[in-house]
């Protein structure tokens, strides 16, 4: 069987764990319903044999007999990757160095009980206008804006030399569907003759937009960083 043959073959092959597992699973009725994201973040530095001297390799990453024959290996997350690591979504990642970067799982935790501190905020207020609602109360209390967030429908992106013409450009989404960016008239045809002359500093009625320049707006990043 394909299975006896391929573990016969990996004692040959080094690391053979990650070859072999996958190998197998694609070869069984399991391939097209496989999940191929195990939801951890990795990014690998160079291969371990560029710009390096044999004497400068460290000998943990490589346990070939040539060394020139290494290959490369995850890089060390540090402070610098914490907006990188919240924007992958991933529930995972390496790789971390207590020694090079002791400070990084510090931050990951402060950052998720600050998430979850705002979570339960809000689970909170939600339940309280819930119930104010149904025992007819008016309900006032609205969720906590972040300083960031915007109350509304979104923000357009004016192209701000195009404010003052008949037909203002905003960033905008393709029309044919694809994912690509235009500058495109923010209004639809019979608006910009309604405009006021200062019509860029407040708001706008959302059905006089085109629906493919309106956009969210906010940090990739919890820290604004991003």
């Amino acid at each position: 069987s394909l299975v006896d043959y391929l573990r016969d073959y990996m004692e040959h092959v080094v690391v053979a764990d990650e070859s072999f597992f996958g190998t197998v699973l694609r070869n069984t009725h399991f391939c097209s319903t496989l999940h191929n994201d195990n939801f951890l973040h990795i990014q690998f530095g160079s291969w371990e044999n560029e710009d390096k001297s044999a004497n400068q390799r460290d000998p943990r990453k490589c346990v070939m007999r040539n060394p020139d024959h290494c290959g490369r290996s995850p890089t060390t997350m540090t402070l610098d990757y914490l907006p990188v690591l919240e924007l992958s979504g991933d529930l995972f990642a390496r790789k971390f160095d207590d020694v090079a970067e002791p400070l990084l799982k510090d931050h990951i935790d402060r950052r998720r009980e600050k998430e979850e501190e705002r979570f339960l905020r809000e689970e909170a207020l939600a339940k309280e206008i819930e119930a104010n609602k149904t025992a007819g109360v008016e309900v006032t209390e609205k969720l906590p804006l972040e300083s960031w967030e915007f109350q509304g429908e979104g923000v357009m992106l004016v192209a701000k030399e195009t404010v003052l013409d008949e037909i203002p450009l905003c960033l905008g989404l393709s029309r044919d569907g694809a994912n690509r960016v235009h500058l495109l008239p923010c209004f639809k045809e019979d608006v910009p003759p309604t405009l006021s002359p200062d019509w860029y500093t407040g708001a706008v009625i959302i059905e006089e937009i085109e629906h493919y320049s309106r956009w969210d707006i906010g940090p990739c990043s919890s820290d604004g960083e991003l």
